[in-house]
């Protein structure tokens, strides 16, 4: 079984081995990938729109499905106004980028040629320091960007790492730690604690909307606590990165990955808090309710994330570690 480590417990050549991979899936194209594994010829969805598949990496058609159910809203609630996505401000968000965190897992395997766990950033932890954390050292991800965004440090520096939009255009890594007049600061160990400390997964109208004040919504970051705050947990993070990790193509930035999965340990632990959680088998938006396949995969729900014991571990069950 694979095991999931905080940052903080990563020797050298674990950080090493995290970004040689990314890297090599940053120089495969999706048309000789798939020619070779052809399981994974969903990597195809997403840049179904481009004409000329050749010029696509692994690694952008991955960066190009994020944005695509980030971008794909549907009116919900009905006549609301109001829109969520396919993977996004809904009950999906957790099991949809579970799978995401699965295969990016599984494709880091593939180029690597070892059994290779995702580690997670506590972003908690980092919190009364954040500019000094280890994630944001040179020989892992580099650190925040110049005068203009653009980062000129560590292994995804200006020149060494391509970036793309959801348009297909080409181009540099950006950040721009605690710009954003809405994220100064990372979620607090103790702000996390009281998001675990929630009783239930998720409640009508099952979406963004304030008045969903349960586990995912919060979690997910579009309601808080504190009325004065625009964002918290999940979202304040991609806003105090800056940069590229502010729009819908945020996995351009590797630091995306670390963030999801520690995500992913916080909703681990709070489901073996409340292993009868219920999550919505109806009543939520299209395609994130329990037994409706998830794309771009189109052939695993919900259902079948939920129950994904068994694959990887997280090292502690701490939400402080």
């Amino acid at each position: 079984m694979l095991t999931r480590k905080n940052v903080r417990s990563l020797v050298t050549h674990e950080m090493s081995n995290y970004s040689r991979g990314v890297h090599a899936l940053g120089k495969i194209y999706v048309k000789d990938f798939i020619k070779k594994y052809s399981e994974y010829s969903w990597l195809k969805n997403g840049t179904q729109k481009f004409s000329d598949l050749s010029n696509f990496t692994v690694y952008h058609a991955l960066v190009l499905q994020h944005c695509e159910v980030f971008d794909k809203k549907y009116e919900w609630p009905p006549s609301s106004g109001n829109g969520t996505s396919l993977a996004h401000e809904g009950p999906a968000f957790l099991p949809w980028h579970r799978a995401y965190l699965m295969f990016f897992e599984k494709l880091l395997g593939i180029v690597l040629k070892q059994n290779f766990a995702l580690p997670y950033w506590n972003w908690g932890q980092d919190e009364p320091d954040p500019l000094s954390s280890v994630i944001w050292q040179n020989n892992f991800l580099g650190g925040n960007g110049d005068n203009s965004g653009i980062v000129r440090t560590g292994p995804f520096r200006k020149g060494n790492w391509t970036t793309i939009t959801k348009e297909g255009i080409k181009g540099d890594l950006n950040r721009s730690f605690g710009e954003s007049p809405f994220a100064r600061e990372l979620p607090t160990l103790a702000e996390i604690g009281w998001v675990l400390d929630l009783p239930y997964f998720d409640e009508p109208p099952y979406c963004n909307l304030p008045d969903c004040k349960q586990f995912r919504n919060y979690l997910e970051g579009w309601v808080s606590p504190s009325p004065s705050d625009y964002t918290f947990m999940h979202n304040r993070v991609h806003m105090w990165v800056g940069g590229n990790m502010e729009s819908g193509t945020s996995p351009n930035d590797p630091v995306f990955w670390l963030h999801h999965c520690f995500v992913d340990k916080l909703w681990d632990i709070w489901m073996q808090l409340k292993p009868n959680f219920i999550y919505p088998n109806s009543g939520a938006p299209p395609f994130q309710n329990l037994n409706e396949k998830m794309y771009p995969w189109n052939n695993i729900t919900p259902a079948d994330v939920i129950k994904w014991n068994g694959i990887y571990q997280y090292d502690n069950n701490n939400p402080d570690d």
